[in-house]
């Protein structure tokens, strides 16, 4: 079974951009079977942008108020006994989200309980 961190944003996060940050944040990018890219830390987790896929609600069920319109998701899988490592890279990100182009986002640990967020008051651990 594996674990999944959503992560969802507004349009101030495209799909492209979250990759550039990805990259930046030390990510390596690859190609899968379908033709759609992956990246991968060097501590395990692997991360999979997309777009909204015309479903522009959050998914999240305790969003904590937030209602923006969901642009780009992207799913963070640690590899089994990589939790922490997976986090310290993910906080690292959405630290780098947050100064580089406010996006209002929610991150959630298998789309059941929120973790991250930012309402535009800064990155938000909860």
């Amino acid at each position: 079974m594996s674990i999944d961190l959503w992560l969802e944003a507004d349009d101030q996060l495209p799909e492209d951009a979250l990759g550039v940050l990805l990259r930046e944040a030390g990510a390596v990018q690859f190609e899968l079977e379908n033709g759609s890219v992956g990246f991968a830390f060097q501590s395990g987790p692997n991360a999979f942008p997309r777009g909204a896929d015309g479903a522009p609600r959050i998914k999240a069920e305790d969003p904590r108020g937030l209602g923006f319109a969901v642009a780009s998701r992207c799913v963070f899988r640690p590899t089994s006994g990589e939790y922490d490592e997976c986090m310290a890279d993910l906080r690292q990100l959405l630290e780098s989200v947050v100064e580089r182009t406010g996006a209002h986002f929610v991150v959630s640990f298998q789309l059941e309980e929120t973790l991250f967020l930012n309402s535009g008051k800064g990155l938000q651990c909860l």
